[in-house]
This record gives C-alpha cells, sequence and structure tokens, in this order.
C-alpha cells in the first residue's frame, strides 16, 4: 500500500455551514483531512453518465436425449399383407358401422362347385360355390397404419386406433416414445393420443455441459445446476476456466495483472501475504470471505471489496498508531476495525460504517466504528445551529442527505454499495473523491491503463423521477429509476438504464453484476463542485451477460 500516516486512518464526513444547500468534508476525531466545495442548491446536474469499456460473453445451449431404453423413432412397420387385393376396398372410417347386415345366411340353393353365388357377407368379394357352400374372399382392409386395427363391417372397413398407440400428426407412435425433438414430451396415450404428452419430473440433459441434475418441467429440459469441481480428475468440472489444483476452490491460483483477466466474477487485486496479484473473490465484508480471510478494499475503487487470506497483526479493537498494524490494514481512531463497504456489513450493535481515510495520499476506505458519544443515527435530522444548516459530522455514519428538498428530510443517511441499501427515494451514488489517483491501482484492461482514484458512495435524494427498470434503454439518467444511464454493449453507442449491485441476483435475469470502470460524475458531486469526469474509479453494475 502507500507510505502510512503514523496516526492511522482518520475519520471523513460531509458537512454544510450557513444553509441547507451546502456541504464540504472535514474530519471528526483526528485532524481536517480534506475541505470540499460549498454544496450548490439542489441545481439540475449534467447528465454525468460514464462509458466504461465494455465485455463480451460467450453462451451456447443445446438438447441431448436422454437413453431412455426405446428406439425414439416412429412405429412404420405395416406388418403382413395376405389378402387378396384385386377389387377395390370400401372407404375408410375410424367410426366403425355397428348396424348389422340383414341377412347373413349364404344362399346355398342349387350351388354348382365354380359358380357364382352370393354368400350374403358384404365384407367379402369373388363369391363362388365351394365344395356346395357358397363362400367369398375377404375384403382387404389394411390400411398400413401401424397405428390401427383394421376389420371390416357391413361391407365398410373400419380402422379403430390401436392401445398403447399415439397419431400425431400422421405419424405413429408406440406408448412412452419421445419426441425426437424434445425427450420432455412423449407420447401417453392414457392422456392424449393425438397430442405430445409432458414428461414432468423425468430427468432429461439440457445440453449444457456445465449443468447437472436437470429435470423435465412444463415439457422443457429446466434446473441443471452448475457441479463443484473435483480437485484431481483433470477436467474443468464447474466450467470456470480452471482446472483441479489451479481452481480457486482446491486451493490453486490465478495470477492476473488486469481486472479483465479475472473477469466476470472475480477482481484482481494485490495479497498483503504474498505481495501476488491473483483473482479474488468480491465482497463487502469479513462474512461474504471464507474461513481465515478479511474483505479489503479494491484500491481505486468506490466500495468494491476483495476477499484475502488474513495478514498477521492486531485484531479489531486493538489499539494501533498506524494501520499496517491491524490485521484489516484499518486503525481508526486510534483502534483496528474491520472494513465495511454498506451499513449491511457493520451489525454491531453501538457501530455504524463511517468513511476513514486520508486525503493527502488519495485513501478513501470505510470502517465499522463505534459509535461517538453525542452523534445521531442513520435517519434522524442532521441539522446544527438550529435548522440552519447541516452537518454530516453529526451522522454515526458521517453522511447527510443534503440534497433532500426540506429541512425536515434531511436526515443522516447510510453508505451503499447498492441501490438497494437506499430507501426507494433516494439513489446510491459518489458523494466523495479524492484528488490523486490511487497508485495501487490495477489497470482494468490491457486498452484501458489509466489508473483509477479512490471513491465513496452514500444515500442521498435523487432529483430524477423516472421509473424505467435496469436494462432498459435510455437517453438521460432521469428516464431511470436508478437514475443511471450508461453504455453497456460493446461498441454499441446505445445507453442503459443500470443500477450499483453486489452480486447477480441484484440484477434482472439477462444480467449480471460486473465490474465497470466510471467516470466521477454524480448529483452529489456536481452539487458539491467536485465532479471530475475526466477521472475515473470502479464500481459494480448490472450489465448485460
Amino acid at each position: 500500500m502507500a507510505a502510512r500516516r503514523s496516526t492511522g486512518k482518520r475519520r471523513l464526513v460531509s458537512r454544510a455551514k450557513g444553509s441547507h444547500d451546502a456541504a464540504v468534508f472535514r474530519p471528526r476525531t483526528v485532524a481536517l483531512l480534506a475541505l470540499l466545495s460549498t454544496l450548490l442548491a439542489c441545481s439540475e446536474p449534467g447528465d454525468g453518465s460514464g462509458v466504461g469499456p465494455r465485455d463480451t460473453l460467450d453462451t451456447s445451449d443445446g438438447i441431448l436425449f436422454p437413453d431412455l431404453g426405446f428406439d425414439s423413432q416412429p412405429d412404420t412397420d405395416p406388418g403382413p399383407d395376405t389378402a387378396d387385393t384385386a377389387d377395390t376396398a370400401p372407404a375408410d372410417t375410424l367410426s366403425p358401422d355397428t348396424t348389422p347386415p340383414v341377412d347373413t345366411a349364404p344362399d346355398t340353393t342349387g350351388c354348382v362347385n365354380g359358380a357364382g353365388c352370393d354368400d350374403r357377407d358384404p365384407c367379402t368379394v369373388n363369391d363362388r360355390c365351394r365344395a356346395g357352400t357358397c363362400r367369398g374372399d375377404a375384403i382387404d382392409c389394411n390400411d398400413n397404419n401401424p397405428c390401427t386395427d383394421d376389420s371390416c363391417f357391413g361391407g365398410i372397413c373400419q380402422h379403430s386406433l390401436a392401445a398403447a398407440k399415439c397419431l400425431i400428426n400422421g405419424v405413429c407412435w408406440s406408448d412412452q416414445q419421445p419426441n425426437p425433438q424434445n425427450p420432455c414430451l412423449r407420447c401417453q396415450s392414457s392422456a392424449s393420443t393425438s397430442t405430445w404428452t409432458s414428461s414432468d419430473g423425468l430427468k432429461c440433459d439440457d445440453g449444457d455441459a456445465c449443468t447437472e441434475g436437470e429435470t423435465c418441467q412444463a415439457g422443457a429440459c429446466k434446473g441443471g445446476v452448475i457441479p463443484p469441481e473435483i480437485c484431481d480428475n483433470g477436467q474443468d468440472d464447474d466450467c470456470n476456466g480452471q482446472t483441479d489444483l489451479a481452481d480457486d476452490t482446491c486451493g490453486g491460483v490465478k495470477l492476473c495483472t488486469y481486472h479483465t483477466d479475472c473477469y466476470p466474477e472475480r477482481v484482481c487485486a494485490r495479497w498483503d501475504t504474498t505481495g501476488v496479484l491473483r483473482c479474488s473473490d468480491p465482497c463487502a465484508g469479513a462474512s461474504d470471505c471464507g474461513a481465515g480471510q478479511i474483505c479489503s478494499k479494491v484500491p481505486g475503487s468506490a466500495q468494491v471489496g476483495f476477499c484475502q487470506d488474513t495478514p498477521d497483526g492486531l485484531v479489531d479493537g486493538a489499539p494501533c498508531t498506524d494501520e499496517i498494524e491491524c490485521q484489516s490494514r484499518i486503525c481508526s481512531d486510534g483502534r483496528c476495525a474491520p472494513l465495511c463497504l454498506d451499513e449491511a456489513h457493520c451489525d454491531t450493535p453501538g457501530r455504524t460504517c463511517h468513511p476513514v481515510g486520508d486525503l493527502s495520499i488519495g485513501l478513501i476506505s470505510a470502517a465499522c466504528d463505534p459509535d461517538p458519544a453525542g452523534t445521531r443515527s442513520i435517519g434522524q435530522v442532521c441539522s446544527l445551529d438550529g435548522g440552519l444548516s447541516f452537518d454530516g459530522s453529526v451522522c454515526t455514519s458521517g453522511h447527510c442527505d443534503l440534497l433532500a428538498p426540506v429541512a425536515q428530510t434531511t436526515n443522516c443517511a447510510p453508505l451503499c454499495k447498492t441501490d438497494f441499501d437506499c430507501s426507494p427515494s433516494q439513489e446510491c451514488n459518489l458523494v466523495l473523491g479524492t484528488n490523486t489517483e490511487r497508485a495501487e491501482a490495477v489497470a482494468y484492461d490491457p486498452l484501458f491503463t489509466q489508473k483509477t482514484r479512490d471513491t465513496l458512495t452514500a444515500c442521498y435524494t435523487r432529483s430524477g423521477t423516472g421509473n424505467a427498470a435496469t436494462g432498459t434503454q435510455c437517453t438521460q439518467r432521469s428516464q431511470c429509476r436508478s437514475n443511471k444511464c450508461l453504455g453497456l454493449i460493446p461498441n454499441d453507442a446505445r445507453t442503459f438504464c443500470t443500477s450499483f449491485c453486489t452480486t447477480d441476483a441484484q440484477c434482472p435475469a439477462n444480467m449480471a453484476c460486473k465490474l465497470e470502470v466510471l467516470n466521477l460524475a454524480s448529483e452529489w458531486l456536481y452539487a458539491a463542485g467536485t465532479q471530475a469526469t475526466g477521472a475515473y474509479t470502479f464500481v459494480r453494475v448490472c450489465k448485460f451477460r
């Protein structure tokens, strides 16, 4: 990390003097770190939409047929044909005529062998006297359709559907034969003899080698899950591009140079225990990481963390004078404190997630700090001088929603990572940034190597009243519920509503939570006069898969 301050990281706060419409930032407990410009009076800023490098994702799908123990081809065997076809059979019908013939007794009067006669059976032809008896040849009713039982009645051929058969679109199928195009549909004669029937609950294969355990659901193969990595079989079981011990789940290490080397799920970060850049899991607090790990902030980011092995040092709460003394690498107000990147990851009673850092060296972070005496909790009005001014220093979170429209709603607000951390009328966005790039920041991509700045995100009242959901095409941020309109598709000039996120579950089904470069622009920074559209920071936003 950069040169350490002997006093450790110090508290950072927002403050406005003289009126509700201005804000500056000042230290609360140790020393003045930085003074931000006076907040402007709720004026409508420029769009401030930043478009960073894009990503792409290759996807594939298909269908494999399960081995169901029988032929999936239609039954086309017509069976033997032994009848005389010299005469043309009467017309077919699937509805048998059950009216009996008028007279079924053959005429044997004066029967001379070989002479023509009438055996009184309408289902025969070529009637002749044979050994004193009039007999004819049975009419050929074979329709060459294996799905029917053929017979003659009253001189008319009858063709009734055979048992355990389905006749679908003119093709005959045996009971339980699957649809060759979809193994989750099959002939079930007990349900329907003319249409395919869903086979819900049967195992199936969705054609994706990276999923297992699929079953037929509503006539489609669904429910597959990614299998776990097996660490000694020479295969990439979980399809993450890593095999056996090279996979992180097997203790492996994937080295990196750029954040896109770890795309899309992870970030590239330098571990304190080894000094090596490696792909790391994102986090917002220690509870997101495994046993024996801590959550540390990604240098040059806005509330983006990564999991790493716990380095040597003092435990949380121990007295300290420098951050390097602490396992968390945060020394705040003379005590080691754990990282928190939103209020949800600081759930210890009497503590609130509070900004800390040293702006003189471009360092901004956040710690789960004990609440100083006399400070006001999140949701309480952050007023001073009888309501004439408002200051974040009175808040346990160090942040006051100075963009609220009236004094009565100007309350202490939390730090955040996503819009889900804020109230419906608020957005989560940039409220503080350094004036210098972070020296330790890892470059985003070989095509974007500019260093990024440490920034802080918090909840504040948005001016936009848009209701467009994440993923909707937009032309300006005020159309979006999140108040964010960014370019999300490589080589595509269109912009879309998006939002800050922590996990894929916070994004629509066709989007995922991914690292992105964002310029330093927001309503808060515009009002404070500290917007810097030529500078950048890292965020995680919902992007198309």
